[in-house]
């Protein structure tokens, strides 16, 4: 396989999630909002490509819609959800598939090394993270916890460890090993996240009532296979600044 070939899948969903991050923000405050957060946040967990993702929820969002329809969403997007941190703008979350965390936390290398951080082995997943959430509350960032996120063992403990990274493939975690398998990996979560994102804005442009996007008007559709940069802003600066 040519480094094109390897590559240019890749590149091309980065622009698209560019686009989509760019409409995200732009609706309205409520549910569909919500929900596009947790799609662009959670692509990959809903599509069962790994275990749980960390997600910022401003707290003015959280107050508007969780009680409405917020904890009911995420079950229906088959999500659970653990509060890490809490604080005056807002909260620091878990995004999580259940029965995949278990088993990535419970079994494995994974959970020999998690057991000698002092998590409590044999405890099941609740008192993995109820530990994770000790953690949490501690000075030092907790950098175990991308072994509850599905990053590769190797790449966790060298990330937590200061190391530099000698590839410079980075995109879902800081690569150490393997990066023609992390680039992959890469590429099937960004067209999980895409597709999830571009279902809000498909079922906008066939009238759906999921929200508006604010500022979009006239001949100007919502259109995530051939949006421009030009009504989005520079999505190649989302890309520099790596947002995504």
């Amino acid at each position: 396989m040519t480094e094109q070939a390897r590559t240019g899948p890749r590149r091309v969903n980065r622009y698209l999630l560019a686009c989509a991050y760019g409409l995200i923000p732009r609706l309205e405050t409520g549910l569909p909002k919500f929900e596009a957060l947790l799609r662009w946040t959670a692509g990959p967990v809903i599509a069962g490509l790994k275990p749980a993702s960390l997600v910022r929820l401003p707290r003015q969002l959280v107050e508007d819609v969780w009680d409405r329809g917020g904890a009911e969403l995420c079950r229906a997007l088959n999500l659970s959800v653990l509060t890490l941190r809490e604080g005056v703008t807002g909260a620091l979350a878990l995004l999580y598939r259940q029965k995949i965390l278990a088993r990535r936390v419970g079994t494995g290398a994974g959970s020999r090394y998690l057991c000698a951080l002092g998590y409590p082995g044999g405890s099941g997943l609740e008192g993995y993270l109820s530990f994770l959430k000790k953690r949490f509350g501690e000075p030092a960032f907790p950098h175990e916890v991308g072994v509850f996120l599905g990053y590769p063992l190797e790449d966790v403990i060298s990330f937590s460890r200061g190391k530099p990274s000698p590839y410079g493939c980075r995109g879902y975690w800081r690569v150490y090993g393997r990066p023609e398998k992390a680039e992959r990996t890469f590429a099937y979560m960004d067209a999980a996240r895409l597709n999830l994102v571009r279902e809000i804005f498909t079922g906008m442009n066939d009238g759906a009532s999921r929200g508006t996007v604010t500022g979009m008007t006239g001949n100007n559709k919502l259109s995530l296979t051939g949006i421009t940069a030009t009504s989005l802003g520079d999505s190649q600066d989302l890309i520099r600044r790596r947002v995504i």
